[in-house]
């Protein structure tokens, strides 16, 4: 009787540390999967800033070249 007791709280134990495990992977998946998100976003603002600098230079050197063909 005993050593089913036991056996009993082991295996609840066991299942439990199970549990706690598993639900610590999924939180560590899910955080994984935000920072991989905040980082394709920040690389999309990064290349968009860098296409609107461009776009302005581009902007300035074409004036710079129609102020010296005046």
């Amino acid at each position: 009787m005993l050593a089913e007791q036991d056996a009993v709280r082991a295996k609840r134990a066991q299942e439990q540390t199970e549990r706690e495990w598993r639900k610590k992977e999924e939180m560590m998946a899910v955080q994984k999967a935000q920072n991989e998100e905040m980082l394709k976003k920040a690389r999309i603002k990064q290349q968009e800033e860098k296409e609107h600098l461009l776009a302005i230079e581009a902007k300035r050197d074409r004036a710079d070249f129609e102020r010296m063909l005046k």
